[in-house]
């Protein structure tokens, strides 16, 4: 019956002839990616933005002062973005 409607030969798996799910795992894995790139970015931008390299001066509506030192200012929501990809 394969040969007569042009098929090689027959699957033995039905489930691998109609269906597939591939683009589950590729999403996933994009969204992996695209996170990690995201949390890379941000290490950076924390790095960066220290008083050691002081490339990236960073506006204050996104940091919080210090308690212990308040003329510190700590990015706030970098870290956050930092470890979401963990969670």
């Amino acid at each position: 019956m394969a040969k007569e409607l042009g098929f090689d030969s027959l699957v033995s798996n039905s489930m691998a002839a109609v269906a597939d799910r591939d683009y589950i795992l590729e999403t996933m894995q994009w969204g992996s990616t695209l996170m990690l790139h995201i949390s890379r970015w941000s290490e950076d931008l924390i790095i960066y933005s220290s008083a050691e390299f002081g490339f990236v001066r960073l506006a204050d509506a996104y940091t919080t002062g210090s308690s212990l030192m308040p003329q510190k200012k700590n990015s706030s929501c970098q870290p956050a973005i930092c470890h979401l990809h963990i969670s």
